[in-house]
């Protein structure tokens, strides 16, 4: 979860995670904030607690037995600002009013005349009345704010409020896409995640695999038929539409991300086996089990691969026309980019890894390439 001002940058987050975007735009350049939340995470707008015409958002996010939590987003232009410190106040009367809620309020405040380790005003401090009116806001609402380093050359200008410090154990200030740093916090609560969606999969253990395989036989001769005389687009469009998979295969519906349909109870059985045989031949040093666990292997490998023998002529000859034309099928050039946390800090872009999740045929003719090169 992030929160920004100056809303022209929003654009930036978007490609690199999946987020649900709050955001509250100027009709202008300059301003606006925005609230940037996990999708996969129960959160939704809450635009009782705004205030017209000024830079504040609000979110609430959903946690797991406890209170909610409800996050903001506050721009306040410029140091001599009034109207921003007016709509500050009644934004945060109401958010205070809401029963059991802890509060997160982050944003750039633009107070660069108070020094938040002494809590006194600076020497020469502009407009200091605003200044202290602020604290007194901020204190009169019972809220606390976390943020004491500078974030912008030597004034601490982006803060934080809340009214539960006791739950934020790490605090930090990291560069920055701006003239500004980032204030990084760490919030120590269980958020309640969405429902997976639901989603169709195979039974392959009931599925018709002899009228599967007569299926693909027919499939691998129009596409040998038509080899030469067909595009390598044609070709993997009549590959991909003519295997009839839901006709000769049922389905059911499931919210479970971790199943894997295509490993049925009697491949999960000989994989169980095959591993127990490989521990024990560790653990003894009997030679003797080999046998068995190859044996074991090659009814695993051959029990996966069941239209392999019908379906190779069709997808060889596709193969043969993309290397002969230099070009791949279109649907070859999607993939799912799915972003890996290696190691570091997590709110680094850098300590992530892209993994690309293409068509499996596209990385079958990619194996094969690389294997006979």
């Amino acid at each position: 979860m992030s929160g920004t001002t100056e809303t022209s940058i929003a654009e930036l987050i978007t490609p690199l995670i999946s987020f649900k975007l709050y955001r509250k735009d100027r009709n202008r350049n300059g301003g606006g904030v925005l609230i940037a939340v996990r999708d996969n995470i129960d959160s939704y707008k809450v635009p009782d607690l705004e205030v017209e015409d000024y830079d504040i958002i609000w979110a609430h996010i959903k946690l797991k037995g406890r209170r909610s939590l409800y996050v903001a987003s506050f721009y306040r232009p410029n140091v001599a600002d009034t109207d921003s410190l007016a709509g500050l106040q009644i934004t945060l009367q109401r958010a205070t009013q809401t029963k059991n809620a802890h509060l997160l309020i982050g944003g750039d405040f633009n107070f660069p005349g108070w020094n938040w380790n002494s809590m006194k005003l600076k020497e020469k401090c502009p407009f200091p009345n605003l200044h202290l009116n602020f604290v007194d806001i901020v204190y009169d609402h019972g809220l606390q704010q976390i943020i004491y380093e500078p974030t912008r050359v030597e004034n601490t200008l982006d803060l934080v409020l809340t009214n539960s410090p006791q739950l934020i154990p790490r605090v930090e200030i990291i560069p920055g896409l701006s003239d500004h740093d980032i204030t990084y916090c760490e919030f120590s609560l269980n958020t309640t995640k969405k429902a997976q969606p639901i989603r169709e999969i195979p039974l392959y253990a009931k599925a018709n695999w002899e009228n599967l395989r007569n299926s693909a036989k027919n499939i691998s001769c129009k596409i040998l038929t038509n080899e030469y005389k067909s595009t390598t687009e044609d070709l993997w469009c009549d590959f991909k539409n003519a295997l009839a998979v839901k006709e000769f295969i049922p389905h059911k519906t499931t919210k479970s991300k971790t199943s894997m349909p295509w490993i049925t109870s009697n491949l999960k059985r000989m994989i169980a086996k095959k591993n127990r045989l490989y521990r024990k031949m560790k653990k003894s040093g009997d030679e003797k089990l080999t046998t068995e666990i190859r044996i074991l292997k090659q009814t695993i490998q051959r029990e996966m691969r069941q239209l392999a023998p019908e379906l190779a002529p069709g997808i060889t000859a596709i193969f043969k026309s993309s290397l002969a034309s230099g070009v791949i099928p279109s649907d070859w050039r999607n993939a799912n980019v799915t972003p890996v946390f290696k190691k570091g800090e997590h709110y680094d872009p850098a300590n992530y890894r892209p993994i690309f999740l293409t068509c499996i045929i596209c990385k079958l003719m990619e194996h094969i390439m690389s294997a006979t090169s």
